[in-house]
């Protein structure tokens, strides 16, 4: 959020005296009173939510007309009258430039109307008033029913879709959105500052596209925070099973038994298999000759053009991404 500081010398307003006295402490105002002395404000955050939570810091001080902060009693309101509360109707400025007073300021409970600027007046008050100053800060209102449009929509998917013990698997959270979806696809303009993962097995991580291993079998709740531009957050969990899967067993065959020059070989690792209820998903080929493939079927083939005993590798991968290696001796006359 942006901060809003501002730092002028003005007249002085009329006391108040119906307004509550809340002070850290009650020195008498500093400095002569035919000098002017002046205000300093901000506010943080300058933008807030009607949702009954949020919440922004004034911080107030007060200078004498040599730029020394001073002590000096301020009487504080809020424009349009009575919207929203502070948490304090006066106060008395420190004589510490770098440890300013802060009063809080909520705005009203949520409504339907539109959003609205509020100001936050402080004007000296007592002895010094004739020559004092009067400042103000400008808090822009949203209410409630922006707040739904602006929450992002959290969104992750897993590879491999079956997690096994001990073998990485991947959280991809790029799919959320700084808004909310529309027609299922992310119009909004919000960016997403932060994406924060617990992978149920106390263990945490922060990035949109993330890797995890789990270490032992079980049923986890994977659940990513999504964080936009405007401090709004949203969550998404899955539940994750995490097994332990046995790793694939590579073989293969080739004909014919005589190989000449030129002749087309066939590679088959139809005998390759992999764990109960799982597939191999590749066949990674490489023929001794230089010559590689990649199939997803467990057929293959290649010409020699030198004789030689090459040896032919074939690697392959299950669902799960785990692998297994065959090697076989090939003769070429």
């Amino acid at each position: 959020m942006r901060k809003l500081l501002v730092f002028v010398t003005l007249i002085a307003l009329p006391f108040a005296a119906n307004c509550a006295v809340h002070q850290d402490a009650a020195p008498s105002p500093s400095g002569p009173a035919e000098a002017a002395l002046s205000l300093k404000m901000s506010a943080s955050p300058d933008s807030l939510f009607q949702d009954g939570n949020q919440l922004s810091r004034i911080a107030v001080s007060a200078f004498d007309s040599a730029g020394h902060a001073i002590a000096a009693n301020v009487r504080l309101s809020v424009s349009p009258f009575n919207f929203g509360t502070l948490s304090a109707g006066t106060i008395t400025t420190r004589a510490d430039a770098n440890n300013p007073v802060v009063v809080t300021y909520i705005p009203p409970a949520a409504n339907t109307g539109s959003g609205r600027t509020v100001t936050i007046q402080a004007a000296v008050i007592g002895s010094d008033a004739s020559g004092a100053s009067s400042n103000q800060v400008s808090v822009f209102v949203n209410p409630s029913a922006a707040i739904a449009s602006t929450a992002p929509t959290a969104s992750f998917a897993i590879t491999p879709a079956l997690v096994t013990t001990g073998h990485a698997a991947t959280f991809d959270g790029s799919g959320s959105c700084g808004g909310q979806l529309v027609g299922g696809a992310c119009t909004s303009t919000s960016a997403l500052t932060n994406f924060t993962w617990n992978f149920g097995d106390n263990t945490t991580a922060v990035g949109s596209i993330v890797g995890h291993t789990y270490v032992a079998n079980g049923n986890f709740t994977v659940t990513l925070t999504v964080t936009n531009d405007q401090g709004r957050q949203a969550t998404m969990s899955q539940l994750v099973s995490v097994s332990t899967v046995a790793v694939p067993t590579a073989d293969f065959v080739f004909s014919p038994n005589t190989i000449h020059i030129g002749d087309v070989v066939n590679f088959n690792a139809a005998a390759s298999k992999a764990a109960s209820g799982h597939n191999i998903v590749r066949y990674d080929w490489n023929f001794g000759d230089g010559t590689t493939t990649t199939t997803t079927s467990p057929t293959a083939t290649n010409k020699y053009a030198t004789t030689n005993t090459f040896k032919a590798t074939l690697t392959i991968t299950d669902d799960v991404g785990q692998t297994a290696t065959k090697e076989v001796d090939v003769t070429v006359q």
